[in-house]
């Protein structure tokens, strides 16, 4: 029989999935909305969040304004690779969170072109945990499940094949992204997955 593969590549500009069979394309789709960039602006709003309500020293910080956004989506992005490293080994604390540092500028309405002679800025930290992540992130995995799942009903993959997935972009580098796509496939008597690392698992319940 010929082999059945999907091809996801899930980077920080947006996801494509291609179905391979016999070494041949027989369906491909992409989304631009759903990649890694899009995944930390919304974590970096949460964390814009957390600030505002934080008060105290950061009662002048205006986290809206364009340098303390750059500044918040750098974090987003550390905080991500530190939470979907391979063991969580960059983990901060005992709840499986991770924390950032962030310099904000101090001062309401300032932006980059304004930035030189600002009054002053401010250190602080930032924390996420594994959880509030995932839940940012969860809109993007739902539309690379559909994406996916669009993907194979178009390849005619049946139900009972055995669908290998080879993965490239930053996304799909951590262990615990391949986890999630698979728990988010729903079913586990759907399809069975062997990832390129070899592993194998249903298309649900966790996985690994």
């Amino acid at each position: 029989a010929q082999q059945s593969c999907v091809v996801i590549d899930w980077g920080a500009g947006g996801c494509s999935i291609s179905a391979t069979r016999g070494g041949k394309i027989v369906a491909c789709l992409g989304d631009d909305d759903v990649g890694g960039l899009s995944i930390d602006r919304k974590v970096a709003r949460r964390l814009a969040s957390k600030l505002s309500r934080a008060g105290g020293g950061l009662a002048n910080v205006n986290v809206e304004s364009d340098a303390n956004r750059y500044a918040l989506l750098r974090a987003a992005s550390w905080l991500k690779l530190a939470l979907l490293s391979e063991g969580g080994g960059a983990r901060s604390d005992a709840n499986g969170g991770a924390k950032a540092s962030v310099e904000l500028v101090v001062g309401g309405g300032l932006d980059d072109a304004s930035l030189e002679g600002a009054a002053s800025t401010v250190s602080t930290e930032v924390s996420l945990g594994l959880g509030e992540w995932e839940d940012a992130a969860a809109d993007a995995f739902e539309a690379v499940r559909k994406l996916l799942a669009a993907v194979i009903a178009a390849a005619g993959f049946a139900p009972s094949e055995m669908l290998h997935v080879l993965t490239g972009g930053g996304m799909c580098r951590s262990e615990l992204v391949r986890t999630m796509l698979t728990r988010a496939l729903g079913d586990p008597a759907t399809f069975k997955l062997t990832w390129l690392d070899g592993k194998t698992s249903g298309a649900g319940g966790g996985g690994g």
